[in-house]
């Protein structure tokens, strides 16, 4: 009976041992989703200074992260991004978490055109291959229901291919014949250097962790 009585009052003892831990480090290698709106930041590289912005989905199996995301961009030799990317998550505090991504998938490149151009410039599509490095701080407690975050990410890509030399023609009117008929339109042609891009730059990142599993 004494026996018995000693193995009644051990595990009554265990419950509360198991709660001091805390919520937080219950979530240590829970699996669980993360949403990634990355606000536009600057990028550049071989062909000029632009603008990326992107969302990103990522499973989270801590320390292992995998997932998809995708970008769009202004100037800078790119107009938009899709892949898939995986890498490893640094848990430094709670509510701190640094991550080392590999990237890799399919660029958008551009060259040549702009904002009010007549010039539409000149595309092509190439794989890349890259790294980013984020840096993220949980806001309210990781233990809630959903989890918002801000941080901040670098990156760095290298296209997968060389650069080729694109022939296109469009119709010059000038902008003070837009509204004419069309008379003083003339055919132009222009050769130019698209892909090969290889840019690295930095955005802001707002974040919803959810789930835990």
């Amino acid at each position: 009976m004494k026996s018995l009585m000693s193995f009644l009052g051990l595990l009554l003892l265990v419950p509360p041992a198991y709660a001091d831990e805390g919520p937080a480090s219950r979530l240590d290698g829970l699996t669980h989703m993360r949403v990634t709106l990355m606000l536009p930041g600057i990028m550049t590289g071989n062909y000029d200074t632009g603008v990326d912005a992107g969302i990103a989905l990522d499973l989270r199996a801590q320390p292992l992260v995998v997932g998809l995301y995708g970008s769009a961009a202004y100037s800078g030799g790119t107009r938009f991004l899709v892949g898939v990317r995986a890498g490893y998550g640094l848990q430094l505090t709670p509510q701190v978490t640094l991550d080392f991504l590999g990237e890799v998938g399919l660029r958008g490149a551009q060259n040549g055109g702009g904002f009010l151009s007549e010039d539409p410039g000149t595309s092509t599509s190439e794989f890349f291959a890259g790294l980013r490095v984020a840096l993220d701080y949980a806001v309210n407690s990781p233990s809630d229901l959903v989890t918002f975050r801000i941080g901040i990410s670098a990156f760095g890509r290298l296209a997968l291919s060389g650069s080729q030399q694109n022939t296109y023609t469009y119709e010059s009117c000038g902008w003070l014949n837009l509204f004419d008929d069309g008379d003083d339109c003339r055919p132009v042609t222009e050769t130019t250097r698209v892909g090969g891009v290889n840019d690295f730059g930095a955005t802001l990142n707002l974040g919803l962790d959810f789930g835990g599993w």
